[in-house]
């Protein structure tokens, strides 16, 4: 039955998405050309993934998630106002005397038996989403997977039009970086946080552009997506928001900036605008650090080490002896900061093929492999060094793409210790990675074609 119920709801979505691609592709949005190809791979991202996890590993976070939400729907059964309730507060409401605290979640005694509430915020906000999702799911594993694939689809679409926006020439490129890389659409697609916070994210980026930038729509609406896909990251993942925070702060000045058309009033005012937005991303960062422990500056350092001793002890786990170091670590800011090219080479371009220890490493090192190989060929081929730190310093967008994919693949390189955990959690920084790549490509050639035209132009004298 799961299977049949799985295989009804794909061929809807991708009839719905088959519709759309062609009434938008009619009215000449060329954009919707990736639609239905973006959320086909989603989907069997989401089912290679359910398979390997049930087949193969048969254990992960991805069983515990899925398990609470079960919980909560059978706590519906038989306390429907309670749960209610529960799905419109936080987790410290289990935190009560009517909850037998246990070990990492509280208890509460049903007539059926124990129904178990993790109170971590984030297991709790899982649990609440897939028992909403459960309803349509049938509580079908494989097919909440498939809902959560959808679901970080939308985030993800939402993405690429605003970048679009932005770059309305460069919709090829953009759409192959966004859509066509492996581990993006396998590990972005299942029932695992790093789904939703893919998925919030590029919600939270158009939410972002339209407020700041595109300030013709819906003021309203774009301030509750923001407010959503916020909560979204800050309950989930708050270290991807924490980075990307950083890397919109300087987006955000260079872009209003750029804006002052006067040159003597850009270079007065640019001091002003920096301040202004910098106080108001820093005072952004701390409150978000201060509303999680763990991300607090004078935890970071035990908060690493933390990560470090957990992945390091899932060897055997997320794709067979896959652990690596990163060498003796000073845990001082200075002795951190001396590892971030070390681990932002291990996020981006390991495993390498050689570190290889299961079959199922094979994709993950081959994506590397090739991404290695293509930053190779455009950073010292194809483009040039020196012209491609010029294009890079010169377009603000691109400065975001890499300094927040530099900042977040620094932060997960350095904790993770483990390929398994690691290929899910640069996902993020990997999309804007490979989103900074084909902008600037694009503006090579752009400026190339240019460039020859000029020279034909000087020799013929037309």
């Amino acid at each position: 039955m799961e299977f049949i119920v799985t295989f009804v709801y794909i061929l809807l979505f991708l009839f719905i998405a088959r519709s759309i691609q062609t009434t938008k592709l009619n009215k000449g949005r060329l954009e919707y050309k990736f639609f239905f190809n973006g959320l086909a791979l989603k989907m069997l991202g989401a089912i290679i993934f359910a398979l390997v996890y049930e087949l193969h590993y048969g254990y992960g976070d991805t069983f515990q998630y899925y398990r609470i939400g079960v919980s909560f729907n059978e706590f519906l059964l038989e306390h429907p106002l309670e749960w209610l309730k529960l799905m419109f507060s936080g987790s410290n409401s289990l935190l009560k005397e009517k909850y037998e605290i246990a070990s990492g979640y509280t208890i509460y005694k049903t007539v059926s038996g124990e129904q178990p509430f993790y109170y971590e915020s984030d297991l709790f906000l899982m649990g609440k989403i897939i028992s909403l999702l459960c309803f349509p799911s049938f509580s079908f594993y494989l097919t909440l997977n498939i809902f959560y694939g959808v679901l970080s689809f939308t985030g993800v679409w939402k993405l690429f039009q605003t970048i679009i926006k932005i770059y309305p020439s460069y919709e090829n490129h953009l759409g192959y970086a966004i859509f066509y890389v492996p581990s993006v659409f396998f590990w972005g697609s299942c029932l695992m946080k790093d789904s939703l916070t893919l998925g919030a994210l590029g919600w939270f980026f158009y939410s972002v552009y339209n407020i700041f930038v595109n300030r013709k729509r819906n003021m309203v609406f774009n301030m509750f997506i923001f407010i959503i896909a916020t909560y979204v990251l800050v309950i989930l993942k708050a270290y991807i928001l924490l980075s990307f925070i950083i890397a919109l702060f300087i987006w955000l000045a260079v872009y209003y900036n750029k804006r002052i058309k006067n040159v003597m009033f850009r270079f007065l005012f640019f001091p002003l605008i920096l301040a202004i937005i910098g106080f108001v991303s820093i005072w952004g960062i701390l409150f978000l650090a201060s509303y999680t422990d763990k991300y607090q500056l004078s935890q970071l350092a035990s908060t690493a080490q933390g990560y470090q001793s957990y992945h390091n002890s899932l060897e055997g786990e997320d794709g067979g002896g896959s652990t690596y170091s990163l060498g003796e670590i000073d845990y001082t800011p200075s002795g951190i900061l001396a590892k971030a090219p070390t681990a932002i080479n291990t996020t981006f371009f390991r495993p390498y093929l050689w570190e290889v220890k299961s079959f199922l490493m094979i994709p993950s090192a081959i994506e590397s492999l090739i991404l290695f190989c293509l930053t190779f060929y455009l950073l010292f081929i194809k483009i040039g060094f020196r012209r491609f730190v010029q294009l890079m310093i010169s377009n603000e967008f691109i400065i975001l793409c890499f300094i927040f994919s530099m900042v977040l693949g620094f932060s997960v390189g350095f904790t993770s210790y483990n390929f398994g955990a690691l290929v899910r959690y640069k996902i993020p920084a990997l999309v804007f990675f490979t989103i900074g790549l084909s902008i600037l490509y694009s503006e090579y050639k752009i400026r190339l074609t240019k460039k020859n035209r000029k020279g034909r132009y000087l020799m013929t004298g037309r």
